[in-house]
């Protein structure tokens, strides 16, 4: 909050702030943040986060893995694609592919 975001009314886990008609996203799973933002927004979120933290591990690109997902941003827009999800399902629940579970206790 102190950056400026807000949360989603329908998902807390997904902050928005607009800023001179730019949309500013961060979604977050457990101590993953992903972030949709300019250079400088995403510098000042990585200046954030350290002066709290001391460090974080951050990597800015144009192509990213995210919770099963590949994420490329193109053009000004992101395309995701979730196909090894797909597969996954597939061999699951349409070849019954065995998984097996393993506890850590």
């Amino acid at each position: 909050r102190s950056l400026g975001y807000e949360h989603s009314p329908t998902d807390p886990c997904v902050l928005r702030k607009i800023v001179d008609g730019k949309n500013y996203l961060l979604t977050i799973y457990v101590d993953d943040i992903l972030v949709f933002a300019d250079e400088d927004e995403v510098t000042r979120i990585k200046d954030a986060f350290v002066k709290e933290y001391q460090w974080i591990t951050m990597e800015v690109s144009d192509a990213h893995s995210y919770l099963g997902m590949q994420i490329i941003l193109r053009d000004g827009a992101a395309v995701i694609d979730m196909s090894n999800f797909v597969h996954i399902y597939i061999y699951v629940e349409v070849y019954h592919f065995p998984i097996r579970r393993f506890d850590a206790w």
